[in-house]
């Protein structure tokens, strides 16, 4: 019922091999037509054929589908990290956004935890995308191709808001995605009139102490300040 599943090689005989041939791996719809007419109707019948007596019909597949059907496979098994080519989050929310102030607060939340990421692997994005999905579950996905490779939160966050207004539809909304693909380990910047290299750099650097301070102390650290700095600024206005 939950879609979970155990084959220990005691339950092969039981749950594996009484199952008709097309389930097994491999096997498409003109080899199993092939087999039945061998009456060969299921992978226990298969597991119990000599490869050679096969061979006419099927040449060296024969021997492939003889040891799957036994549960033999000598592929090599790869047990190397898989560096992933995007990382993204969503949030799927109890009650209806209804404002896109709401939306904006959720991407700017999932934009600092991505960019961390990003930092911490040394990594840049060249694609950020957002999905929308509203109270009917209809989803709406948008997404751009950066100027520059970025891990910085700001640059993302940005980012997301513009192709978060493209969506906007003054509809309730029930789930915010963003994710960042195209991931590379190469800074590249171009330069263009309007840039302030100084001012990147400085963002740069803050972002990677604010990084620090939450290994160290915990994200309720970072938090905490931002809290102070909102109420500080209530109070003056």
């Amino acid at each position: 019922p939950n879609k979970v599943h155990t084959l220990f090689e005691s339950e092969i005989e039981t749950k594996m091999k009484p199952l008709p041939i097309e389930d097994l791996f491999f096997i498409g719809k003109k080899t199993s037509e092939k087999l039945r007419k061998l009456n060969i109707n299921t992978i226990g019948d298969l597991s119990k054929q000599n490869p050679e007596e096969l061979y006419p019909y099927f040449k060296n597949q024969a021997f492939k589908m003889v040891e799957s059907a036994n549960g033999i496979d000598n592929m090599e098994l790869e047990t190397g990290r898989i560096v992933s080519k995007g990382l993204s989050n969503s949030t799927t929310i109890s009650h209806n956004l209804i404002h896109i102030e709401d939306v904006y607060d959720i991407l700017e939340s999932i934009s600092e935890n991505l960019t961390s990421q990003l930092r911490k692997e040394k990594r840049y994005a060249n694609v950020v995308r957002v999905q929308l999905k509203n109270s009917d579950f209809k989803s709406y996905t948008h997404q751009t191709t950066l100027k520059n490779p970025t891990n910085s939160m700001s640059v993302v966050f940005e980012t997301a808001k513009k192709l978060a207004d493209e969506m906007w539809k003054d509809e309730p909304i029930r789930l915010v995605g963003l994710g960042v693909d195209g991931l590379t380990h190469e800074m590249t910047y171009q330069v263009s009139l309007f840039d302030e290299i100084e001012k990147v750099e400085q963002n740069r650097e803050l972002e990677e102490t604010m990084d620090k301070l939450k290994d160290k102390f915990g994200i309720d650290v970072i938090n905490k300040a931002s809290m102070v700095g909102k109420r500080r600024i209530r109070k003056k206005y």
